[in-house]
């Protein structure tokens, strides 16, 4: 069964049980066939993973089916003590929000650190002294902490993005007797890119770390065997 055919069978399944969300439904299968096809999968690979159509249809007839109504009050009840939580948790993820801007800005300007030091500018002389092998050796540097911050930036957005997709999934279900099937809090990004990601990750890592640790002893080696940081006046000594 190749992709056409799935999704055309979930759909049909779908449509005939009146499921509600069908669109959102499909585009997640959908979303699933385009990253297995990403990693190289076959799509009719693909459909076996992701199991017989007709089965997974009636989850969602199951999850869809009419639940007992709760008494008024008991539904007031559950709506305030959810409204309480959704301020808790709603300020959990406008801080989560802004630790993904912090922490852009930060690359943003490792990035322009970088860039300055290996350009030879020292913009409003914030960049201390240094010969121009140990300015190049720390701008490279920052530059692979730049990509790490980077990385740090779009994994903490996807996951906070995903946690409130499953936060409100869970919401529902709470309001709706569990009718839902609940959400992954693991975004899903694709094998291939997650792979790219950690190795990214551990490559700037190393690069970082090895720029920094070169360019301190090239520094050292450079003012003959001192603190170099108190030898090139970096906090207003020059011994």
């Amino acid at each position: 069964m190749d992709k056409k055919q799935y999704l055309q069978v979930l759909e049909t399944r779908l449509r005939a049980g009146k499921v509600e969300d069908i669109e959102d439904i499909l585009y997640e299968y959908t979303q699933h066939f385009d990253h297995k096809l990403a990693d190289g999968f076959s799509e009719e690979e693909t459909a076996a993973r992701l199991g017989d159509p007709a089965a997974i249809a009636e989850q969602f007839l199951v999850a869809d089916r009419p639940v007992p109504v709760r008494k008024p009050g008991s539904k007031v009840l559950l709506a305030s003590g959810l409204g309480f939580l959704h301020i808790l948790v709603g300020s959990g993820f406008l801080s989560l929000f802004c630790c993904v801007i912090v922490l852009g800005a930060f690359a943003l300007a490792v990035f322009a650190l970088g860039t300055c030091l290996v350009s030879g500018t020292n913009t409003a002389g914030l960049i201390p002294p240094m010969p121009w092998f140990g300015a190049l050796l720390f701008g490279l540097s920052f530059f692979s902490l730049g990509i790490l911050s980077t990385i740090g930036t779009l994994q903490l957005y996807l996951y906070t993005v995903q946690w409130i997709r499953a936060y409100g999934r869970w919401t529902r279900n709470v309001m709706g007797d569990g009718r839902y099937p609940p959400l992954s809090t693991t975004p899903h990004v694709g094998r291939r890119f997650s792979r790219f990601l950690r190795t990214t990750t551990v490559v700037s890592l190393v690069v970082f770390l090895l720029l920094c640790v070169s360019a301190a002893i090239a520094l050292t080696i450079h003012v003959g065997f001192q603190p170099f940081w108190h030898a090139l006046g970096w906090f207003g000594y020059t011994g």
